[in-house]
């Protein structure tokens, strides 16, 4: 399954590294994402899946591959809730 960032929540960055505030003016809703986790939002800019995720993570962090994506996985179920990423509109084949 492949994500993309949604547009829904207004970013406003903390200081450098520390994370971002996310804001979605509809709801009210806030969330806070600390460095790590932000990172993870950001592998999704573009659609991704998790595998392509863990490999851009696997770059800038050190660990095992399973515990890593374990994370990732938890963090995206995470923000599909809270409506930080959502489901590519359609599968690609490559």
């Amino acid at each position: 399954m492949r994500f993309i960032k949604s547009i829904v929540y207004e970013e406003m960055p903390l200081d450098d590294g520390e994370g971002c505030v996310y804001f979605d003016g509809s709801t009210g809703n806030t969330l806070v994402l600390d460095g790590i986790a932000l990172d993870v939002l950001n592998c999704f800019e573009t659609e991704r899946d998790l595998e392509e995720a863990t490999d851009m993570l696997l770059e800038k962090y050190e660990g095992e591959r399973s515990v890593i994506q374990n994370d990732i996985k938890e963090l995206v179920n995470r923000f599909v809730e809270n409506g930080l990423l959502k489901k590519a509109e359609k599968e690609t084949v490559g």
